[in-house]
């Protein structure tokens, strides 16, 4: 019961700090959905890590845009799971321990993603993820680079907050 009226209450409060201009913001932002979900390529990607920064992959996982999963992959990190990152996930390490690793994952990763519109909620997490493996993969930030480049990436986390009317 306590829960709910604190909900309730959240949502009253959040509610009278909407601006006036709300209406007009969550009618862009379904517009702009419109045109990510009219896109052939679309497809939505999160990532798990190792920590909350600067951390390396343990979970890659993509839908497309009509919600089907086209990758779930667990990944070996080569690196220590953080308690914090574990308690959000609950990826334990013996679980990653006999994963394939990026480098074996991104032949797929690749002729997955190539010309595709990538969406992530929270993209400079997930994208810098992966340009942290990919740098470590080819020993070269440019190369990390040219391979993200060949995707469209989009951030849906603003987006999605208008959306529900979050400030």
């Amino acid at each position: 019961m306590r829960n709910a009226l604190a909900l309730r209450y959240n949502t009253a409060v959040r509610a009278l700090r909407r601006p006036a201009s709300w209406p007009r913001e969550r009618e862009q932002v379904a517009r702009w959905a419109g045109s990510l979900l009219a896109d052939e390529t679309l497809t939505a990607v999160d990532v798990e890590t190792t920590g909350l920064e600067n951390a390396y992959a343990v979970q890659i996982a993509a839908v497309d845009r009509h919600g089907g999963v086209i990758f779930n992959e667990y990944v070996q990190p080569n690196a220590v799971l953080e308690p914090e990152a574990i308690a959000v996930h609950g990826v334990m390490p013996e679980r990653v321990a006999s994963a394939p690793t990026f480098a074996e994952l991104l032949p797929v990763l690749t002729e997955l993603f190539d010309g595709r519109m990538v969406v992530a909620y929270k993209v400079d997490f997930d994208c810098g993820v992966f340009e942290r493996e990919l740098t470590r993969h080819y020993g070269d930030p440019a190369a990390a680079g040219q391979w993200l480049a060949r995707c469209r990436w989009e951030d849906v986390m603003v987006p999605y907050a208008v959306w529900r009317g979050l400030w």
